[in-house]
C-alpha cells in the first residue's frame, strides 16, 4: 500500500473509534472499491457495527467479500498476463 492510503485507512479506523463520520476513499476523484471496501471493512470492524435485523450478524465480515474478490480477480488478471507473455515469448 502507499502510504497515503494507509495513512488514509489508518485514519478512517482512528475516525471511527472516536465517532468520526468517514469519508469515501478516493484516489485521484475516482473510487476505487477495494480500498473502499478495506475502509469499509475496517471502519465495520473498529466500530462493532451489526445489521439492523433481528439477527444482527457483523458488518466486516461481508464488507472483507469486496477488497479479497477484487484482489483475486487482480491477481488472476496478473496470471493471464504471465501466462500471454509467456507463451508469446515460446511461439517466437
Amino acid at each position: 500500500m502507499s502510504g497515503s492510503t494507509c495513512c488514509r485507512i489508518t485514519a478512517a479506523v482512528d475516525g471511527a473509534a472516536a465517532g468520526h463520520r468517514r469519508r469515501p476513499c478516493r484516489t485521484g476523484g475516482v473510487p476505487l472499491p477495494g480500498l473502499a471496501g478495506a475502509e469499509m471493512t475496517l471502519h465495520a470492524f473498529a466500530r462493532g457495527e451489526r445489521t439492523e435485523s433481528t439477527w444482527a450478524p457483523l458488518k466486516w465480515p461481508l464488507f472483507l467479500a469486496m477488497p479479497v474478490g477484487l484482489g483475486l480477480t487482480a491477481l488472476q488478471y496478473v496470471a493471464d498476463l504471465l501466462r500471454e507473455a509467456m507463451t508469446g515469448a515460446e511461439k517466437a
